[in-house]
């Protein structure tokens, strides 16, 4: 039921805003199942002007926002450019770090080299090698070694152990590292 402000005569019009009114309606039914009660409703909509009567807009509530704000996805930016500033410099070092080690397991092979080789001779194996001279002992070895590497020439004398320098030609900055060489 729609009431104009000019006509407002009824007391239904009288009524609070967008107030739903229920008017129950006795119906009979001519089949063998009974009465029965139906509800029919009307919407009092008030005149316009009264609070709360705008049709053309509905009123939506607000929905939540899912989602990061601009402020905790600049914190999280610089969080992870904290952490590749400190940890880049890291792992560009790791390069020299590895070359040193090579260049230390390197140092350490010829040492075993020339222990294995010196108790072979003191066991009297024949295919011992003599060893004179530091640089000899890369002759010792079952693999070659890379040609980048360099032994310091020291002469050896029988029984002895001196301390030989295996450098890096290649790359200055790494440290010499040292082998002992047994002179059989």
């Amino acid at each position: 039921m729609v009431c104009n402000p000019d006509e407002c005569l009824s007391p239904i019009c009288m009524l609070s805003p967008k107030l739903l009114v229920s008017i129950h309606l006795p119906v009979k039914r001519t089949q063998a199942i009974g009465p029965v009660r139906k509800t029919q409703s009307f919407e009092v909509i008030p005149p316009v002007g009264v609070a709360g009567n705008n049709r053309l807009s509905k009123e939506v509530p607000m929905k939540k926002q899912a989602g990061f704000t601009l402020i905790e996805l600049t914190m999280v930016i610089v969080i992870l450019g904290v952490l590749a500033v400190t940890a880049l410099p890291k792992y560009i070092d790791m390069k020299k770090d590895a070359q040193q080690a090579a260049l230390n397991a390197m140092a350490g092979s010829l040492s075993a080299a020339s222990a294995i080789n010196y108790a072979a001779k003191k066991a009297g194996n024949t295919a011992a090698v003599s060893v004179a001279n530091c640089s000899t002992v890369s002759t010792l070895l079952q693999v070659a070694m890379p040609t980048n590497y360099t032994i310091t020439a020291a002469a050896v004398t029988t029984d002895a152990t001196v301390t030989c320098v295996l450098k890096d030609s290649n790359n200055t900055a790494l440290t010499d590292a040292n082998f002992s060489a047994i002179g059989t």
